[in-house]
């Protein structure tokens, strides 16, 4: 793609970071951020991550349609659906990654990519860099027959573009278990929510992951996926699809959520399968479980130098 691209060079981030600072110094004593050291060390590093921040935001607006091409390409090229996030250079060349914070996070891995992380490699390698993410960065998953027509209606009314719609890559070992062929779709953050599929007849649930910090689940691994689902106008309760085994749990100490949470409906994936692949145990769960209700999952992308990443006790 033929296309100018903008991005913040570092010596510029450096300088809007000093201006700040300047204004924000206080009127007496030394005005300087770097030589005031009775002030400068907690406040101007806010300053630079306040900076960062609104810099890789500027940069993700400014450079959309390229980053969305790229991210295009790439998964491609590495024919992996889920490839989510990269590090750039000022020239938008590849320095780090690509990566999928699906992956990650299902394989019990850490980034290495918050604020911090980044504004201390760009200064160690004197260049800045830019984490970047999809402009279609919340991915979208449901059964053909339930819900193609209301996913595609809903986007069109809330986005007003034509939805592009994959099939998901299923595992031929898991194939059979498939009561029905699995679509995904890319669309923005934040654009559909529960209300407006549910006037479309859907409920729809949040996937992510779980921090795991008990000590009785150890097993389970450190990030354990989820789907949440709110109370909406077609659910009358919050339903949460969970891959743990309930007499697993117990049998390790612990105590099954709905028991912990009484107003709460757990539905629990076949193990096996969502060994395999989460997304398609937790489609195939509530379809058993409500059959008669169509269902969308979204996983929106985590960002860690936004301080998006999975926690204990977050939905």
């Amino acid at each position: 793609m033929n296309e100018k691209l903008h991005f913040t060079p570092l010596q510029e981030t450096f300088e809007r970071w000093h201006a700040r600072a300047l204004k924000k110094a206080p009127l007496s004593g030394l005005l300087d951020p770097i030589t005031d050291t009775a002030w400068s060390a907690s406040k101007a590093k806010r300053f630079l991550m306040e900076d960062f921040h609104r810099i890789f935001i500027e940069t993700q607006k400014a450079n959309a349609s390229w980053i969305e091409s790229r991210f295009k390409v790439v998964r491609e090229e590495f024919g992996e659906w889920s490839i989510d996030g990269m590090m750039v250079d000022p020239n938008g060349r590849l320095v780090a990654g690509p990566w999928s914070t699906y992956n990650v996070y299902s394989s019990g891995k850490e980034f290495a990519l918050s604020m911090e992380d980044i504004v201390e490699a760009a200064q160690k390698n004197n260049t800045m860099l830019y984490p970047l993410t999809p402009f279609r960065d919340s991915t979208l998953f449901w059964f053909y027959h339930q819900g193609e027509e209301a996913i595609r209606w809903v986007v069109n009314e809330a986005i007003g573009e034509r939805l592009e719609v994959d099939n998901y890559p299923i595992d031929p070992g898991i194939a059979s278990e498939m009561p029905d062929m699995i679509r995904m779709a890319r669309i923005p953050r934040g654009k559909i929510g529960k209300g407006k599929l549910a006037k479309a007849g859907m409920a729809s649930g949040r996937l992510g992951f779980w921090e795991n910090i008990s000590a009785n689940i150890y097993w389970a691994g450190k990030y354990i996926p989820r789907v949440y689902a709110d109370k909406s106008g077609v659910l009358d309760r919050q339903i949460t699809i969970s891959p743990l085994r309930e007499g697993k749990v117990i049998a390790s100490g612990g105590l099954p959520m709905d028991e912990k949470h009484p107003n709460l409906e757990v539905i629990r994936t076949d193990p096996d399968l969502a060994g395999n692949d989460f997304i398609a145990a937790a489609l195939v769960a509530f379809a058993q479980a409500q059959p008669n209700l169509p269902f969308v999952l979204s996983y929106n992308t985590y960002r860690p130098w936004f301080g998006e990443v999975p926690r204990h006790g977050e939905k």
